[in-house]
């Protein structure tokens, strides 16, 4: 060995002494195999147009039928042709005729006095909400007499009570842009007054209450009007303190205070009784290549898209063509990273996905319901969180579906989360050193629609989104090999309300990317998406405008 060194030395100082102009060095190792794996799209789409229905109005009248509204507000010695109605009956029915009630609006109609009754009910049969005006109409004649006393906060308590029960009954969606409008209508002071009922701080309290609705059901609206009507022969200064109350009622409810004399037409036109509707614009543009996650800068396959890739389906044993390998509801990927937790991908008598309803998917997000449920998202909203994000993008790539994450940095990369789902990127690791290598580069930009099928109403946008990178998948199902399933989804909310839960389309695009041989479908690497390949993700199974992946994904 130690000859073999000198030699090795002796030579190399020859080289050194004699051939200088020489030098010995290793030859470089030829450079990776570059492959043409990337993709563009791009196209139009546009939000959807407002519709009434999406902006629940809502509107209660609670009126007092105590005793002294007989003097108050007596019915008229003439009738009328339609029917012998009191000043506020009559002030209700006109609002009930200028805004009629259907397609989004709905009454209900309360009287107290020593007690409250809810005089109208709902399509269900219980108090509540109608979209009935006859049933409305017929009960107006109950408000002409009254009896007993002013129980101010027997009427606010069941006032509460229906108000909660109409909300909670709505879809998260349609609670976000409900509108609620309520009218408390009295001509005297609340009675009977002890220290544990009817006091102004009780009273106070109550009204607080409905109008904390407005928060805590994440609703658009919550307004509590008063009204006082002067009886003709009351004391002027019981007067004072009657409208004093009301008018404190009015500031706590957020809403106005109004007073009418004796004897004097009663009108509630003053209140805005219309729904927030408005126009929806684009929250947010989000593409996702479902069959593919890119390992430093290197494509790799996904092919039955569980969120698992095919390499992460060898050790568990599950089948990387199936996204559910045992058949339990459950994905794949949910069992493979709760496997601590006792679940098994291979064993289906660990999935609480027993119900036919369970393994549907009624928001379209991607997810089955008993999944949303385990996880903590809401199995009827796309975007449980309201932050833009699918709970599909948000849950495969590891950050939460449930709670707004999007402003969070969980790999201190210095790329927020919410733009690490946009650009499909992992917001666990750092990867920002390949950013301009393996992240989506979009444009998007807002567009006048020249078709003249488009109501004005609705916003289009031209896209434009490229470095979409391709993985080599297996065949699946009616997939060939090499068939990407990439999503396009558009969420747009109303323009003052960015909380907004969104409405949401979605279109599909199925390129091909294979390594033996090296293909890309289409070759160009250039796909264009049509508007009318935008639809909605839920909705009847049998309407067309309801995005289904077997009928809608569009090939090259």
């Amino acid at each position: 060995m130690r000859v073999a060194v000198a030699v090795a030395v002796a030579v190399a100082g020859l080289f050194e002494n004699r051939c200088n102009a020489y030098t010995l060095k290793t030859a470089d190792k030829p450079p990776p195999a570059v492959r043409d794996d990337k993709l563009a799209v791009e196209g139009r789409v546009c939000s959807d147009a407002p519709k009434p229905l999406e902006f629940p109005l809502k509107v209660l009248f609670i009126t007092d039928t105590s005793q002294s509204m007989n003097i108050t507000d007596p019915p008229p010695p003439t009738c009328t042709a339609t029917a012998c109605l009191a000043r506020r009956g009559q002030a209700v029915y006109d609002v009930i005729t200028a805004y009629p009630p259907g397609n989004g609006v709905e009454y209900s109609l309360m009287q107290f006095n020593g007690a409250a009754g809810v005089l109208v009910q709902n399509a269900a049969g219980n108090d509540g909400f109608t979209a009935d005006a006859s049933q409305m109409i017929v009960r107006l004649p109950l408000l002409n007499t009254g009896a007993s006393e002013t129980n101010y906060e027997a009427g606010l308590t069941t006032a509460f009570r229906v108000l909660q029960a109409d909300m909670l009954a709505l879809d998260s969606t349609a609670r976000s842009r409900a509108r609620y409008v309520v009218v408390f209508m009295s001509d005297g002071l609340p009675a009977p007054v002890t220290a544990t009922s009817n006091t102004n701080a009780r009273i106070r309290d109550r009204v607080l209450a409905i109008k904390a609705l407005e928060r805590d059901q994440r609703l658009a609206q919550v307004q509590l009007h008063t009204v006082y009507l002067s009886g003709p022969t009351t004391p002027p200064a019981v007067q004072l303190v009657a409208t004093n109350l009301l008018e404190d009622m009015a500031r706590a409810g957020d809403g106005t205070f109004r007073s009418f004399a004796a004897g004097e037409p009663i009108s509630f036109f003053y209140i805005d009784f219309r729904a927030f509707i408005r126009t929806f614009a684009m929250k947010s543009f989000v593409v996702l290549n479902a069959s593919e996650r890119t390992q430093g800068t290197l494509g790799m396959p996904d092919s039955d898209a569980d969120g698992l890739l095919d390499t992460e389906e060898e050790d568990p044993g599950t089948d990387p063509h199936d996204r559910d390998s045992d058949d339990d509801g459950f994905s794949d990927m949910l069992e493979v990273r709760l496997r601590n937790a006792g679940f098994d991908p291979n064993f289906s008598g660990d999935g609480d996905c027993s119900l036919p309803q369970d393994k549907l998917d009624d928001d379209g997000d991607g997810l089955l319901n008993c999944e949303e449920r385990f996880i903590g998202s809401n199995p009827r909203l796309y975007d449980s969180d309201a932050d833009g994000i699918g709970d599909d993008v948000e849950f495969y790539a590891g950050s939460n579906a449930a709670q707004e994450d999007t402003l969070t940095d969980a790999d201190f990369d210095g790329v927020r989360t919410g733009n690490e789902l946009a650009v499909h990127t992992d917001p666990s690791a750092d990867d920002s050193g390949n950013l301009s290598q393996i992240g989506y580069r979009y444009t998007v930009k807002e567009t006048p629609s020249s078709d003249p099928g488009v109501p004005e109403s609705v916003r289009c946008y031209d896209f434009a989104v490229e470095n979409i990178t391709l993985a080599p998948t297996e065949a699946n199902g009616t997939h060939p090999d090499g068939t990407n399933v990439v999503y396009l989804t558009l969420t747009s909310a109303p323009l003052d309300a960015p909380d907004d839960f969104g409405n949401h389309r979605i279109a599909c695009i199925l390129p091909r990317f294979t390594l033996v041989p090296e293909r890309k479908v289409p070759a160009s690497g250039r796909m264009t998406v049509p508007l009318e390949a935008f639809k909605k993700p839920f909705g009847p199974p049998d309407d067309p405008e309801v995005f289904n992946a077997a009928r809608d994904c569009i090939s090259p």
